[in-house]
Formats: C-alpha cells, structure tokens, sequence
C-alpha cells in the first residue's frame, strides 16, 4: 500500500492482529492501512523509541508491554570472518 506497509500475522496473546514490520512514510497512511488490514483490534510490536510509537499512540493505540531483547555468546562462533549472512552485532 502507498505510504505504509507490514506483515499482519496473530499477534502472541491471539486477541489481535499484529502489524509486524510496521513502516510508514506518513503517519496519514496509517488509516489506509488498517482498513485494508481489516477489523480490529490490532497490536504492533515496535522499539520504544521508534517514531511510530508516537503516531500509534495518536490513533488510539496504548503500550502494554516492553521488552528487553538479550543474547549470550555461542562458545565457538568467534570466526573471523563470520559465516556468510550472518550479522555479528557487539
């Protein structure tokens, strides 16, 4: 869709439609969107300081959750250069 996009799947508490990968070129587009997605409710799992957080929150969307996203080394992966697609992030 012109101006906005993401991947609608179920969202992990099955009471939603998540608006995964959500992006929008312009917050207007976000109205567009959730008519072609369909009847809510609907959730959108975003970083807390991306700029959507904002826009959402003007259409009515509330935070119900945050998370912390963590890793721990794999004992062995440490080869220079790292295997081919794939991304190592310190």
């Amino acid at each position: 869709m012109a101006g906005a996009s993401c991947a609608p799947g179920p969202s992990p508490s099955a009471k939603a439609t998540r608006l995964d990968r959500l992006q929008l070129d312009d917050p207007g587009a976000l109205d567009a969107l959730l008519a072609a997605v369909g009847d809510g409710p609907w959730d959108a799992a975003l970083p807390v300081d991306s700029e959507l957080v904002a826009v959402l929150k003007a259409r009515g969307f509330t935070q119900y959750a945050q998370t912390v996203v963590m890793a721990r080394r794999i004992d062995g992966f440490r080869k220079m250069p790292p295997p081919a697609d794939v991304q190592i992030v310190p």
